[in-house]
């Protein structure tokens, strides 16, 4: 087998595990999330280079998302539909916690996976969206 289509394969193959392991997270976070497992909160003071890091937004978001009224979360769920660019990773886990909440699973989903997959490393030539998950076709 040529050398090029044995790193096809291989790559194909990387591609396949990353995808069921980013399957088994999103299954078994969206089942704690819905069985009303919570996360103990811990505050953690950045040091260095990451205390320079504005948070502000993400913060706010998140707080709107968890504890405003169906008006302000439904306005901020919009908002990070319209420009998801304009946030950090932790505010899509927030948004799909609270797209599962109303049964929007398949949102939920979508949201989730693009934090859940950007650990998981690509093989090369696959093309990758500005949030950092893989395009799904």
């Amino acid at each position: 087998m040529p050398a090029s289509l044995e790193l096809n394969k291989r790559s194909h193959m990387h591609f396949a595990e990353g995808l069921r392991s980013c399957a088994a997270v999103i299954g078994v976070s969206l089942c704690l999330a819905s069985a009303g497992v919570s996360a103990q909160q811990i505050i953690v003071q950045p040091q260095g280079q990451f205390a320079q890091i504005d948070t502000r937004l993400a913060n706010q978001t998140i707080e709107l998302l968890e504890n405003g009224n169906a008006e302000e979360q439904q306005r901020t769920i919009e908002k990070i539909k319209d420009r998801p660019q304009n946030f950090a990773p932790p505010v899509f886990y927030v948004l799909s916690h609270v797209l599962f909440q109303r049964g929007e699973k398949d949102d939920a989903s979508f949201w989730f996976t693009p934090v859940s997959c950007a650990r998981v490393s690509m093989p090369i030539g696959v093309p990758t969206p500005p949030h950092g998950g893989p395009f799904v076709s």
